[in-house]
């Protein structure tokens, strides 16, 4: 019963993200978002069954998280005035406690990979374990070596 329930409300909830999404409430955009919603819902349990699914999230990761959000204004105008000048971009590596194969780690780098990507002039290419490092690449190229989040 407890599953069933978090499945309705799973999928209650992604079509409600869908519909919000593309602004259109019509028959066929409900169906198209309770299909998508099935089939999202169908590939969390087949994650879950094969035990990928572990996560744990701290309270400071998403707290970061949430002061990145604030940034996306400031990062489109620094994107939109670089773009007469330059049309290159940079990788570049900087250290980010990047942790193990324990579920806080996991969490930890998918906030940053997350919200490090939203901004749009930074994306997150993945982690090093080994050196504790972020790959990011930037447009325009930052000159400063922290991470994105």
């Amino acid at each position: 019963m407890r599953h069933t329930v978090r499945a309705l409300v799973l999928v209650a909830a992604l079509t409600a993200v869908w519909l919000l999404y593309v602004g259109e409430y019509t028959h066929v955009e409900l169906g198209a978002a309770v299909a998508a919603a099935v089939v999202t819902l169908a590939w969390v349990e087949l994650l879950r069954a094969q035990g990928l699914t572990a996560f744990r999230f701290e309270r400071e990761w998403a707290v970061r998280g949430a002061r990145a959000l604030l940034k996306v204004f400031a990062d489109f105008m620094r994107v939109l005035a670089a773009l007469p000048r330059t049309r290159a971009g940079a990788f570049r590596a900087v250290a980010f406690p990047a942790g193990g194969d324990d579920p806080t780690s996991s969490g930890r780098r998918a906030l940053a990979a997350y919200f490090g990507s939203f901004a749009p002039g930074t994306v997150v290419v993945g982690f090093d374990l080994e050196r504790q490092e972020m790959l990011v690449h930037d447009f325009p190229p930052a000159s400063l070596p922290e991470p994105p989040l």
